[in-house]
């Protein structure tokens, strides 16, 4: 009986002993690999393009859905304008990415509310979200609120807008200034002063002269600061507090600079 206990003893000890042996690193001998949803990069192949701002990947083999970051379609006009449009929308972003391999990189936020991948996408080392609100195919995205590349992307929408290039050759352009004529008045050196500056300094969005028309709101719960713009749903209703830490903007870079979101309502 005792030689039966020893042995199985001296069993037990022998498989811990092999146990502990087999990977002296204290490491997994087969780590599982990390989730896409966490690493800052990773290349994947596109399997499939859903729409101007939406595609399938392969990552290891594994499926997976990818919206690119800070992006929304927009759909204006009628519904046959709003088919044609995103159609042309489509068919840019296959144009782009079709067939490639790319590179997702992860921002602060990792999926959207449907639980698709939000990425930066890249191929060859151009940022295809970027690309495709430059060429006027979407615009910027109020979700995530706040993300890395967000001033760039909201010049680059302006600017399509006010080119008309994309969607937005559907609608009007979102700065429009006075039409310059022979009265243009000289504000001193060696060139005319043009319109919408003012003895040489330029002069604040949508007023023409010093006055701001940008109103910078504080949320009161959340403290997210966003600007409004003259036209916006709640540019009316929005009332400017300093003493809540509200501030009037003379052009969109300056509150941008500052560190503020456009509000896209």
């Amino acid at each position: 009986m005792r030689g039966l206990i020893l042995n199985a003893l001296l069993a037990t000890a022998a498989a811990l002993v092999f146990a502990c042996g087999s990977n002296s690193s204290g490491e997994d001998a087969f780590p599982t690999p990390t989730p896409p949803a966490i690493q800052e990069s990773v290349r994947a192949e596109v399997t499939d393009v859903i729409d101007g701002i939406t595609i399938d990947v392969e990552i290891d083999g594994k499926p997976f859905r990818v919206r690119y970051l800070g992006l929304d379609l927009l759909d204006p006009g009628t519904p046959e304008d709003g088919r044609s449009l995103l159609e042309e929308a489509l068919q840019f972003n296959r144009f782009l990415v079709s067939g490639h391999t790319v590179e997702l990189v992860r921002g602060v936020v990792q999926t959207d509310l449907n639980g698709n991948l939000l990425r930066y996408v890249y191929v060859d080392g151009e940022m295809v979200n970027k690309t495709i609100v430059t060429n006027g195919h979407a615009k910027v995205s109020e979700f995530p609120a706040l993300f890395r590349y967000q001033s760039e992307f909201l010049i680059a929408e302006d600017n399509a807008r006010n080119s008309r290039r994309g969607v937005w050759k559907t609608l009007p352009p979102l700065l429009a200034g006075p039409t310059p004529d022979a009265s243009t008045s000289f504000g001193g050196g060696t060139l005319p002063t043009g319109p919408g500056v003012l003895g040489g300094q330029a002069a604040c969005e949508y007023s023409n002269n010093s006055t701001p028309m940008i109103k910078g709101n504080v949320d009161a719960t959340s403290g997210e600061r966003q600007y409004h713009l003259p036209g916006g749903l709640f540019y009316d209703s929005t009332v400017v507090d300093e003493s809540k830490g509200d501030r009037w903007f003379c052009t969109e870079m300056d509150a941008l600079g500052a560190g503020w979101s456009r509000s896209h309502r």
